[in-house]
Formats: C-alpha cells, structure tokens, sequence
C-alpha cells in the first residue's frame, strides 16, 4: 500500500467501503446525464394524439417506449363520498401496467395569475401618452396594481409577523402513464380512450382540466430550476419548442 491509499484509506475510508459502491455508482450515473431530458422520462410529443412517448422512466437507452399524458385539473380543499367514489373509476379504466401520479405543486410565481384578475378592471374610456403615462388612472386599476404589489410581498415574505403565511399559486397535475405502444395504431387509440375517459371522470367529480403539450412541462420545470426566466405577452414563460416525432428527440431544449 503506498503512502498516498494510506492516507485515503486513514481520512475516507468510508468512501472506499463495498457497502458505498452502490450509491457511489448511481451518483456517478446521475452526474454524468448530459441535461434535464436525461432524468424525465419525456422523449417526444405526438402533436395530433396529444400523447408525450416515454422510456418508462429508466436511465439511459432502453428498448420498448410507452405513451403518456399530463391533465392539470383545479386543486380541491376537501372531498365527500361521492366525490370519492367517481374518482375511484379512474384506476379501474385503465389497462394493467399503468401508473398514475398527482402532484400539487405550489408555485411562487403568482402574478400571471394576478395579472389575470387585473385585466378583468374596468379601463378608462380615453388614454393618452405611452409607458407610465398612458396607464389607467381609474380608483378600481389603482387599487389593483396596489393590490398586486401587496400579494407579491407576500410570494416571498410572510405577510404576518406572528406565523408563517406566503401566497402561492396551488396547481394539481395529473400524469398517466401507459404500458402501450406508441408504434401500434391500436395502442395509440386506447391511449386516447383512457384520456378522454379521465376527462370524463374529471367532470363528473366537478373537476374540470385541461391537457399538457411541452410547453406546459416546460413552465413548470422552469419553476425548478430557475428564479428568473424570459416571459411571453401572457406572462407565462416562452420557450421554443419543436414539433417532436416518434424518433428520439428530448422535449426539452438543450
């Protein structure tokens, strides 16, 4: 044994055990994945289906690729029986294999959200002038803008000094993944009577929801993974996204 396995052996031996092999590897697997695509399971979009294709979630190159789709849908505060019991049918419609995951995230980016109330304010009937000057003076927009400074304090700082309390912008999401074939017409098809089912299972829980395409994943990721990003005329962020086929082609933009 040299001097210098010696000192390694003395000061992180517990680095060199067999026991570390194991996460020692996987750290390494993760560390050496190129870029986001390499850890979502996303690998293209089929425009006309509606359907994201899937590599079943494994790290590196795996044969067989499956379909899957993302619903968000309006966040509940509570549930009853009823309610329960239509939701239940969401598992018994789908084929074995499938697996379904519900995320509530809570986003600290609300003032898309805020603009969206603001826009609903009466404006004034004549404007004149352009940047500040040219915006409405009317006591409804005055408040509002007053309003949405306030809330946006709060995304950041407790708006009380007793506890704990910051506005977040609450968004359930709903994501089905299915063990069909996204080269099989009739897989194909099935996989879109499983989502129009899930929509009409949504809506007879009072639960009415919208469908994912990669723009809508890549405004949530970019809420992740970065505090500040280039917005869009809605206030939502843009980001360029391509028509993805079959052929494996990330989602996300390098």
């Amino acid at each position: 044994m040299s001097f210098l396995e010696a000192v390694k052996t003395v000061f992180y031996g517990e680095r060199f055990e067999p026991a570390d092999a194991v996460q020692r590897n996987l750290l390494e697997r993760i560390a050496t994945l190129p870029r986001l695509t390499g850890i979502l399971p996303y690998l293209g979009w089929m425009g006309d289906e509606g359907m994201f294709v899937l590599d079943q979630g494994a790290f590196g190159d795996k044969p067989g690729l499956s379909m899957g789709f993302c619903i968000e849908t309006v966040p509940q505060t509570g549930s009853n029986e009823e309610m329960e019991r239509v939701l239940a049918s969401l598992f018994m419609s789908c084929p074995a294999g499938t697996g379904i995951q519900i995320s509530l995230y809570a986003s600290p980016h609300i003032l898309p959200s805020l603009r969206e109330q603001a826009n609903m304010l009466p404006v004034d009937e004549a404007r004149s002038g352009e940047g500040e000057s040219n915006r409405n003076r009317n006591i409804y927009r005055v408040l509002g803008r007053r309003r949405i400074d306030h809330y946006l304090k709060g995304a950041g700082k407790s708006l009380f000094s007793h506890h704990v309390y910051l506005l977040r912008d609450y968004r359930c999401v709903i994501a089905i993944s299915t063990p069909l074939d996204p080269e099989s017409p009739a897989d194909v098809e099935e996989a879109i009577r499983i989502k129009e089912s899930t929509h009409a299972t949504l809506r007879s829980a009072h639960m009415p929801g919208w469908d994912w395409g990669p723009e809508s994943l890549l405004n949530l990721c970019r809420g992740f993974l970065r505090s500040r990003a280039r917005t869009g005329p809605t206030g939502r962020t843009a980001y360029r996204v391509r028509q993805l086929t079959i052929a494996a082609q990330p989602v996300v933009e390098p």
